[in-house]
């Protein structure tokens, strides 16, 4: 409550801000995070995950976001550092999440291209992650004294557990049922 009861107007505008990034990373997580629910159990169940004569287990698929994670690192910086407003950052960040999640879906389409439709996805996911949390976390470094930044850390950690609090709530809800296989075929 200091924050707000000492704010200068510029002061206020990045409290404004900062809340608007929470509900914005709250919901984004909450579907991101689905490749951590939901992911696993629609891949295990409903993807021909052949290649070849090799069948590639599930857990392998998670290995993917990390490496695109890494891998992307290097570039992605480049090409977000001029879209410097969370306006333009989060609507990004959402279409990449909602391609990534597609692919997921086009994967039980079309046979053949399911496992590598798995791999485009979890590639989607990681740039919607990379455009989205290093802008907050920017923004979190511009407050003025350590201990802003801190609470403000530490707010923001708090909004990804709401956000999995609700991904969670949300893979509930999903039905992951043999009708869902019948209506991809």
């Amino acid at each position: 409550w200091r924050l707000f009861s000492q704010a200068t107007p510029e002061t206020f505008q990045k409290i404004i801000k900062f809340c608007a990034a929470f509900v914005i990373a709250c919901l984004f997580f909450s579907i991101f995070s689905q490749q951590y629910f939901f992911m696993p159990l629609y891949i295990e169940r409903y993807v021909d995950r052949s290649v070849f004569s090799f069948e590639i287990p599930t857990p392998w698929f998670n290995a993917c976001n990390p490496f695109f994670v890494v891998t992307l690192s290097f570039f992605l910086p480049k090409f977000t550092k001029e879209m410097n407003r969370l306006d333009s950052i989060a609507p990004l960040s959402f279409a990449f999440t909602g391609i990534g999640f597609l692919f997921l879906m086009t994967g039980t389409w079309f046979s053949g291209i399911q496992a590598l439709s798995i791999v485009i996805s979890y590639f989607f996911l990681a740039i919607a992650e990379l455009t989205l949390v290093p802008f907050v976390l920017s923004m979190i470094s511009t407050w003025d004294t350590e201990k802003e930044k801190s609470t403000l850390m530490g707010l923001w950690y708090l909004s990804m557990a709401f956000a999995k609090i609700i991904a969670s709530k949300l893979a509930l809800w999903i039905d992951i049922s043999k009708d869902l296989q019948n209506s991809c075929q």
